[in-house]
């Protein structure tokens, strides 16, 4: 899993004008959310092109890495059924059966989560069956035809209640966020998901991307490193 920070620019060419009349600092303060802590408001390092690359190999054993269902071993993906009735009833044990320190919801609540198994390495069968269960539930939404933030064409699909979801940016600390996910319309594998701001507020537009996270079209065992990127420890989110 790899990681990056974009980049740090300024926003409009009114900004950067600014920026260059304070002698082109390499690091600005930004702005932030009255009530935030000093530490936590740090200055940022002005970067042209991405940066702060970091990757990590860090996975529990027979667990699968990164996703939303990481209660699952490599043994229950592949043991999971194709067909979405089953798959609802496993998805009912799975949900029953997690550690009560976990957030508890209602299985309805649960099922939209399942949307995590188009991420993971699982069977054609289960990943139709997946989107079958997925395309019944009254919080799936097909937005249309989209190219991702890679340039691939893909479908956009929101599988969760968007509303729930809050950012901050600037002084706002309660800017509403869409999270979309975009499927491969040929294979329904997951291309990238993304965070999208549906109201503006200063310096920030409605439709702006804020993050995404893009899978590639492969997965596999590799000892290769990421150039210019620096080892972690700890996992990435």
């Amino acid at each position: 899993m790899e990681q990056r920070q974009q980049f740090v620019r300024p926003a409009t060419e009114a900004d950067e004008r600014a920026w260059r009349a304070a002698g082109s600092p390499v690091k600005v303060q930004r702005v932030c959310a009255p009530g935030t802590r000093s530490g936590d408001c740090a200055k940022v390092q002005m970067r042209f092109k991405p940066s702060q690359c970091v990757y990590t190999r860090a996975v529990e054993q027979g667990r699968v890495p990164g996703s939303r269902l990481s209660g699952l071993t490599l043994a229950d993906l592949a043991a999971l059924p194709g067909d979405t009735g089953q798959l609802r009833e496993k998805l009912r044990t799975y949900w029953k059966t997690r550690k009560p320190s976990q957030l508890r919801m209602s299985f309805d609540n649960f099922l939209p989560t399942s949307s995590a198994l188009l991420e993971l390495p699982v069977k054609p069968s289960v990943r139709a069956a997946t989107l079958r269960l997925l395309a019944g539930l009254p919080t799936t939404k097909v937005r249309g035809s989209i190219t991702d933030p890679l340039g691939r064409p893909g479908i956009e699909v929101t599988f969760r209640q968007s509303a729930l979801f809050f950012d901050e940016f600037g002084t706002d600390d309660e800017v509403l966020m869409r999270y979309t996910t975009i499927l491969d319309p040929r294979t329904g594998t997951v291309l990238a998901t993304t965070a999208i701001a549906v109201e503006s507020t200063e310096g920030l537009a409605t439709g702006t991307l804020m993050e995404y996270q893009a899978w590639a079209p492969e997965a596999g065992w590799t000892s290769e490193r990421p150039r210019g990127c620096r080892l972690s420890n700890r996992p990435l989110s």
